[in-house]
């Protein structure tokens, strides 16, 4: 059985998104929260279809090891997304399972999750993980 995603508390601005802090240690773990919805980082890890209890397990020990350590924590497993603006990184917290996040302070911001079927990260994720960032650094969020 899956154990309940934490219920993030929300902290934010106020406009169309907040942050919730789902983890904390020496740097915080925030999920984007909009509009009272849940974030794609939850819909993703959630769906008992596609990821697997070993893979959920995987993800939530490597979002409390980001917390205590910080993204460079474990370099094979978190690295910067090359073709992005620089400000985007993928936690690997398994084979397939993809995380990315952006840094904000000391708070690593997860965007967005997918699971990962070849070895380039696809372009329409980075995409909307590069996308989202900006909209959150356009409603001052970040």
């Amino acid at each position: 059985m899956r154990d309940a995603w934490p219920d993030p508390e929300s902290e934010g601005s106020g406009g169309r998104f907040a942050l919730g802090e789902v983890a904390r240690g020496r740097w915080g773990v925030v999920l984007v929260v909009w509009q009272g919805h849940r974030c794609k980082v939850q819909e993703v890890l959630q769906d008992e279809g596609e990821v697997t209890q070993d893979d959920y397990d995987a993800a939530v020990r490597a979002l409390a090891l980001a917390a205590e350590f910080g993204p460079s924590h474990h370099p094979a497993r978190v690295k910067k997304i090359r073709s992005s603006s620089k400000r985007l990184w993928e936690l690997c917290p398994t084979k397939h399972l993809r995380v990315t996040c952006t840094l904000a302070g000391r708070q690593i911001v997860l965007l967005t999750a997918f699971y990962k079927t070849k070895q380039k990260t696809p372009k329409n994720e980075i995409d909307r993980a590069e996308r989202l960032r900006r909209q959150l650094e356009d409603e001052g969020v970040l």
